[in-house]
């Protein structure tokens, strides 16, 4: 069965265990991606992480060349606002 991690952590402040750093540091991380990734176990596998992160990083990588294309029509073509309604 698929425990959250607070249950582990309340279990864990029960039996007084200090947590080690490896796990401090990966609750801090699993609660950073709880923002964002679903909580579905499926959504957590490496394949549905790359599908996430590519699409973020092409949806970066879209506006910034759009901002820079815009200014190079601009620039080279003389392509101003009247030449986007042709």
């Amino acid at each position: 069965s698929y425990k959250s991690h607070d249950d582990e952590k309340e279990q864990r402040q029960q039996r007084d265990i200090k947590p080690t750093l490896h796990e401090e540091n990966r609750t801090s991380s699993v609660s950073f991606l709880h923002r964002f990734v679903p909580d579905v176990p499926a959504a957590r596998t490496p394949p549905a992480v790359f599908i996430m992160v590519s699409r973020i990083c092409m949806a970066l990588s879209f506006h910034i060349f759009q901002t820079i294309w815009t200014v190079a029509l601009r620039e080279r073509f003389q392509f101003g606002p009247q030449d986007y309604g042709r």
